[in-house]
Formats: C-alpha cells, sequence, structure tokens
C-alpha cells in the first residue's frame, strides 16, 4: 500500500496540466494514512496553485490527523495569494481538539501558533494567534497588502 501511495503521489506530481487538481483528489483517498495525505499537502506546496486553497482549507478544518493539519498550516505560507490569508483567519477558531499523530499529541494553541506564523511570513505582521486583531487588522489592509495577489 506504500509503494501503491507513493506512485499515486509521484504521477500526480509529475503532470504539469492536471497536478493540483489529482493531487487534491488524493487528500481524500481513502486509503492514504496521516502522513501520505501528508506527503500529498506538502506536494501541493512545491506549486502553490490557488486551486488547492479550498482543500488546503478543508485539511485543517476537518482532517482528524495534527500532522496533516499541520502541514497544511505550514504550507499555505507558501501560497501568496490573498485567499491564504482569508483562510488562514478563516481557520483559527477551528476546533483542534483531539488532533493528533503517532508521534505527539497537539493541543489547539500549536494549531494557531502555526497559523500566526503563517499569516506572519505571508504578511510581515506579527499579530500573533489573536483572530480578531487579525480580521481587524486584514479588512484594513486586504487590498494594499504588498506580495500577495
Amino acid at each position: 500500500q506504500q509503494r501503491l501511495a507513493a506512485s499515486a503521489i509521484a504521477v500526480a506530481s509529475l503532470d504539469p496540466d492536471h497536478r493540483t487538481a489529482r493531487l487534491c483528489d488524493l487528500l481524500s483517498e481513502a486509503s492514504f494514512d496521516q502522513y501520505q495525505r501528508r506527503s500529498v499537502v506538502w506536494r501541493l506546496g512545491d506549486h502553490p496553485d490557488p486551486r488547492a486553497i479550498p482543500f488546503l482549507a478543508k485539511a485543517i478544518k476537518t482532517d482528524p490527523s495534527g500532522a496533516v493539519v499541520n502541514q497544511a498550516i505550514t504550507v499555505l505560507a507558501v501560497f501568496k495569494y490573498k485567499e491564504s490569508v482569508d483562510t488562514l483567519i478563516a481557520c483559527s477558531p477551528a476546533d483542534f481538539r483531539g488532533k493528533s499523530d503517532c508521534k505527539r499529541a497537539y493541543n489547539p494553541e500549536m494549531f494557531r501558533v502555526n497559523i500566526a506564523d503563517s499569516l506572519r511570513s505571508l504578511t510581515g505582521q506579527p499579530i500573533g494567534t489573536n483572530e480578531a486583531k487579525w480580521l481587524e487588522w486584514w479588512k484594513e489592509h486586504r487590498d494594499t497588502a504588498p506580495g500577495l495577489e
């Protein structure tokens, strides 16, 4: 199963015309374990395409694995799009309780800190984990945020 998953990820990654769609489809592949889904997320970050942002948002909000959730948050920091900032702010209040992997237990604050780090990477703003402050700042600066499409 591991070889089949690795092959599917590799084949999807090598198809420049359909890479994003094929990788996004693999995020919901029932036979993939948390580490294979995390690998898919990692590959999406290799070629940031705004069409992947809703799939990364879904992974952040619904994937049961802390490893996948953390990777999706981190990968969004390389997606230099306003929609990435929108998504990270919107994911901040998600219910992260019970997210874990076989190597570590996560607590909800760890995910929020990672979101704040990704937001800082995208915007240059050290606002921290306060969702209300991010919403206020983003409302004022969304249209003029430098370096974001």
